[in-house]
This record gives C-alpha cells, structure tokens and sequence, in this order.
C-alpha cells in the first residue's frame, strides 16, 4: 500500500535533488513491503528517504538472475522477482536508519529483508521458486514492522544519477 501526497510536501528533500529534479518520474510516500530478489522496470535508480525503519536489511545480488515470470507489482513500481531456487549470491547490502538517505540501483537484482538470517536462507536455496508467494514469515513480519520511506524514482541509470548528484 501507499500514500500519495501532494507535490509541496516534497520540497524539503526535492531541494536536495535540485540537480536531478528534471529526472524525477514519480514520488510517493510508502510503506514499503519487505521483498526478496527483484528488478524494477518502471525506473533506473531510485532515492529512499528512510523515515521510520525496523533494521530491515537491503541485499543486493549477483549471480544466475533468472526472472521469475510473474510481473508484480508493488506500491506502484513493477518489477519481476528473481528466483531464489537459482545459484544467486549477496554482494553488498544495507541497513537503513531513520534519517538516512539511500540511492540504489534498480536495474541490479535487491532485496529488503528483515534479517541476515532470511538472506542465508536463499543463499542455502532453501526457499524454492518465488519465496514472495510462499514464506507466511516474511509476511507476518512485513505486517508488524514500522517502516516510511520517501522514495523519488528516476528515469536515468544510476551511474548517471550519482556523477549528478556528486556534481
């Protein structure tokens, strides 16, 4: 599920973004679900502004990224899942703060998680197919986390985004 909120409640953290503002192809306020591996196909990059979080871990993947078939969609992105019955492996990841801001790369394979054990379950292939459909644990928890995030998506790749933002 998500918010909209009406565009001059976003000029706080849209005047951060002054130098990729023209690239901005949605904005939301969300609570956003906790997801296994994934790919966005509406954006390149996106900025989180992380308001309330639960220690939820963001993972980014590599490896036999094979698409699960089932377009989904979610808080207004779409996305194809990446099946974790495949040889995928965590090569960096995250824990966002309150008042932190994250910009990430869409087009790589990423999941938000609520702990390192859940990774280490899909690196050890214990889940099979889309754990999305199937794991009551991870929906459960998405149900009593507390997590806001202001993300703004971008119509640029993420190499682009950040030499923009760096200036």
């Amino acid at each position: 599920m998500f918010v909209r909120k009406e565009l001059d409640e976003f000029d706080e953290y849209v005047g951060c973004l002054s130098s990729v503002k023209d690239f901005i192809i949605r904005h939301s306020v969300t609570d956003l679900n906790l997801l296994t591996p994934h790919i966005h196909t509406s954006d390149q990059s996106i900025i989180n502004f992380y308001i309330d979080t639960d220690d939820e871990v963001t993972t980014f993947w590599h490896g036999e990224l094979e698409r699960d078939n089932r377009l989904t969609k979610d808080n207004g992105n779409t996305y194809y899942a990446v099946r974790c019955d495949r040889d995928i492996y965590p090569v960096d990841r995250f824990i966002a703060k309150p008042q932190e801001a994250w910009a990430l790369d869409t087009l790589t394979a990423h999941s938000v998680l609520p702990n390192l054990e859940s990774e280490k379950i899909i690196v050890d292939k214990k889940y099979k197919g889309n754990p999305l459909m199937r794991n009551k644990d991870l929906f459960e928890h998405t149900k009593k986390i507390k997590r806001k995030v202001i993300q703004f998506c971008f119509d640029i790749p993420f190499a682009e985004l950040i030499d923009r933002l760096d200036g």
